[in-house]
């Protein structure tokens, strides 16, 4: 190689690389360089990505906390209750009925899950008693029966446990418990009134003009066997009795009437089969088994309390 020649020379040769081989580009170098963009990319974003994960930590709370909500609300609105009710008949016996309303509310809420239907959570009002709100409508009369029937069954089956419970005691203990199962028999009862919102009216919706009538004579006969045996007449029997006449008239006319004629008839038509899209798949069996379990529990309502008010102690 010659040597320079000038001063510029000599400074380009001292500028100028060392002799030897270009390392290549491998696919290593081709990584680092992407994961050098990525890497400055999220740091560059970095504020978007925690903001983004924020949101979602607090989407996940408020689906915790709405999912919880229903608890909360059934918690203080029991407690509500107990509060308005011991002002009046002590916390003991408050919260003893408070428990077996709740106790009712959890029958119908299984029994709507044993159908499929989702329902919430019960919500407590004082001196009106509680309810829950189905988020699915039922899809026939059998359905509402069935819905229905699981309050007054599982309330009914907690008032005879605070009965039977009220007999192995003694004592103050054993006049609450007698106490609180009499009075959540008597709301059972009354719930079985077959109009309005009641849950006697969802539980006889499916009977026809002759199982009203079959039902209705039964139990006019127990209800006429329990007061000779024990003097008392059970105000919510007769009720039931006299409302059930009339539900089963109602029944039969709409039977004897046929198809809808006026424009009001059919639009009410339209809207029954609305509420109850499978109303023509329920059963003759079906309909049978809703009268008797019906009327099977009024009676056992009625006999059971009539049994109960003899052995009640006089307190005028």
């Amino acid at each position: 190689m010659n040597a320079p020649s000038s001063k510029l020379d000599q400074l380009r040769a001292l500028d100028a690389p060392p002799p030897g081989p270009t390392p290549p580009r491998g696919r290593s170098g081709a990584a680092a360089g992407g994961l050098t963009v990525v890497g400055l990319l999220l740091w560059k974003f970095k504020a978007l990505a925690l903001l983004a994960l924020g949101k979602l930590k607090f989407v996940w709370v408020g689906l915790k906390l709405l999912k919880l909500g229903k608890f909360v609300t059934t918690g203080w609105t029991m407690l509500a209750m107990i509060w308005v009710y011991s002002l009046y008949f002590g916390w003991a016996f408050a919260a003893g009925l408070v428990l077996l309303i709740l106790l009712h509310e959890m029958g119908h809420g299984a029994a709507a899950r044993q159908q499929g239907l989702r329902a919430g959570a019960p919500v407590f009002i004082p001196f009106v008693g509680a309810f829950i709100a189905l988020r699915d409508r039922p899809r026939s009369t059998f359905q509402d029966f069935v819905i229905g029937a699981g309050g007054p069954i599982a309330g009914a089956l907690g008032g005879a446990a605070c009965v039977a419970g009220s007999r192995a005691l003694q004592g103050t203990g054993a006049e609450l418990l007698l106490a609180v199962g009499y009075v959540a028999l008597i709301m059972n009862l009354f719930n079985l009134v077959p109009v309005w919102q009641l849950d006697g009216a969802r539980m006889t919706a499916p009977l026809t003009p002759l199982m009203w009538a079959a039902g209705l004579a039964a139990m006019g006969a127990a209800t006429l066997a329990t007061l000779v045996s024990s003097g008392h007449a059970n105000p919510l029997a007769l009720l039931i009795l006299l409302v059930g006449v009339w539900r089963g008239v109602a029944t039969w006319r709409r039977g004897r009437r046929g198809a809808p004629r006026s424009a009001m008839e059919r639009l009410a038509a339209a809207d029954a089969r609305s509420h109850h899209i499978e109303e023509d798949g329920v059963t003759t069996r079906q309909r049978w088994l809703a009268a008797g379990v019906y009327f099977a529990l009024a009676t056992a309502l009625v006999v059971a309390l009539g049994a109960l008010h003899a052995g009640l102690p006089d307190v005028g």
